[in-house]
């Protein structure tokens, strides 16, 4: 801190420095035209390069490291593969992923070349599977053997047919249809024979007629059918309705007709100027139950009608 009454040891004034203070000691080191040392850098490339030295070493020690068995006199002095693919492997790396003269591999580096490794043993595969179909399409057992044909015969070659029958074969049918025709009427005689001459018993004179209790039965069985036929539910019977019996749907009309009858005769006796609140009342209900009457005619004229159940 600058002293009391008197200028600052850097050649500033108190009242400078209590205007524009400094940013602690590395703001006065900037001031001073020092660059502050960068602690954080400084630590990260000291622990890369500690990384690195912990890699290397690594390494050195698995070259190092004894071998598990011992090899042949003639392989004694012949790398392994494996060294050969690895330096390959890192010449091929590209200049983005050195750092410090040390190689490191790209992300996925390993997943890629595995599966190229399985593509390879897969495309491998299916050629060997082609050469195997084939092998087997053209192999005696598998391949479709073509029928040969039967050799042509020469021309000096006369073929062996079987001898030539003599039979005269419409005769033999000739004779084999008169057998038939003998045989069937020798077996009529028989069973005329049979009958000893005696006459066919008389017929009576019902003889080839239905019964007439045949005939009383069919009818019965019709009318039964008939009847079953109306119990049965109409089929445009909307539910929860029947059929209304055709008697006492014409009675129900022949009704009606006598209720309309006696309708317009009530009023036909009215008077022709109605000026009674009660005529006019009269008028007006006769009115409306000859419009009722009419649709009910309308109604049960119809060849079917439909009420309810209850």
């Amino acid at each position: 801190m600058p002293l009391k009454g008197a200028a600052s040891v850097y050649g500033r004034t108190q009242v400078a420095d209590f205007i524009c203070p400094d940013n602690g000691y590395r703001g006065t080191q900037l001031r001073r035209g020092i660059v502050p040392k960068d602690h954080m850098k400084e630590n990260y490339r000291q622990l890369r390069q500690k990384q690195l030295q912990n890699r290397d070493d690594q390494i050195s020690k698995m070259r190092s490291k004894p071998e598990s068995f011992s090899k042949l006199i003639e392989f004694k002095n012949i790398e392994s593969r494996v060294y050969q693919e690895r330096e390959i492997s890192e010449n091929n790396i590209p200049q983005t992923a050195r750092t410090n003269d040390s190689v490191f591999l790209m992300k996925g580096a390993n997943n890629r070349r595995l599966l190229n490794q399985v593509r390879k043993g897969q495309e491998a595969r299916r050629q060997v599977e082609k050469q195997l179909e084939s092998a087997e399409y053209y192999s005696t057992a598998k391949r479709p053997s073509t029928p040969r044909k039967d050799a042509v015969p020469k021309a000096n070659e006369i073929a062996d047919l079987a001898p030539r029958s003599q039979e005269n074969w419409v005769a033999s049918n000739k004779l084999r249809m008169q057998t038939q025709m003998s045989s069937s009427t020798t077996s009529s005689k028989l069973l005329d024979r049979s009958s000893n001459g005696k006459k066919p018993a008389p017929k009576h004179k019902s003889f080839g007629k239905v019964p007439s209790y045949l005939t009383q039965r069919k009818t019965e069985m019709k009318l039964l059918k008939e009847r079953e036929e109306a119990m049965k539910p109409d089929k445009d019977c909307p539910p929860g309705m029947t059929l209304m019996p055709n008697e006492e749907r014409l009675a129900t009309l022949e009704t009606l007709q006598q209720s309309k009858e006696e309708c317009i005769s009530q009023l036909s006796k009215m008077p022709i100027a109605i000026e009674t609140l009660s005529l006019k009342e009269k008028q007006h209900s006769l009115e409306c139950k000859l419009k009722e009457i009419d649709n009910a005619i309308n109604l049960f004229s119809k060849p079917k009608v439909f009420i309810s159940r209850d």
